[in-house]
């Protein structure tokens, strides 16, 4: 049995690691996340301006829903904004609102608690505990995961790039039936 969860967790490894386009992903989030803030076209930090950027940012995710995703979406995201929510990496405020509303029909409710805000040279750093009541998982059940959100605005107050840090395991696979199961071998047995 031992054997079993070896090799699962040898191919969740391969499957996550070894695949070349998440290679390159990588590679590019990596450079995205090292650069640093175009000072010329980014909010300065600790202004009036950048609070607000900031509220909106965190008003849009404390009740996201169909409604507010179609309301909001343009005013805190750059048409040219990027994201990478751990699950998904999208780029254009269109997609970005596109995401967002597939997302939001597989539930009945999603919500964000900002725990603490902290920046750092233009870099903003929001960490939250996220509730997503899913639709046809966890029996219905709410699911609540701790992580954090790296944002940049640019000088209009638009978030340009949102790079989410969460357990995806822990806070949405676990209750995928089945690879839910699987999952929680492979930790037991970590």
């Amino acid at each position: 049995m031992k054997s079993v969860f070896s090799i699962i967790h040898l191919f969740l490894l391969q499957a996550v690691f070894a695949n070349p386009e998440r290679e390159i992903e990588m590679q590019t989030l990596e450079v995205m996340a090292r650069e640093t803030v175009d000072k010329s076209n980014a909010l300065s930090p600790e202004t009036p301006e950048a609070e607000a950027a900031v509220e909106r940012w965190v008003d849009f995710v404390a009740d996201m829903n169909q409604k507010s995703v179609i309301e909001k979406v343009r005013e805190v995201y750059a048409d040219s904004a990027y994201l990478n929510d751990t699950l998904k990496e999208v780029q254009g405020v269109e997609n970005i609102e596109n995401y967002f509303l597939e997302t939001i029909s597989a539930t009945d409710k999603v919500s964000a608690e900002m725990l603490d805000i902290a920046e750092s040279k233009g870099n903003y750093y929001l960490r939250w505990v996220m509730i997503i009541k899913f639709k046809n998982l966890n029996s219905g059940q709410p699911t609540r995961t701790i992580g954090m959100s790296h944002l940049r605005f640019d000088s209009k107050g638009k978030v340009i790039y949102h790079q989410d840090y969460w357990d995806s395991t822990s806070g949405f696979y676990q209750y995928v039936p089945v690879l839910g199961r699987l999952i929680k071998a492979v930790k037991g047995r970590l």
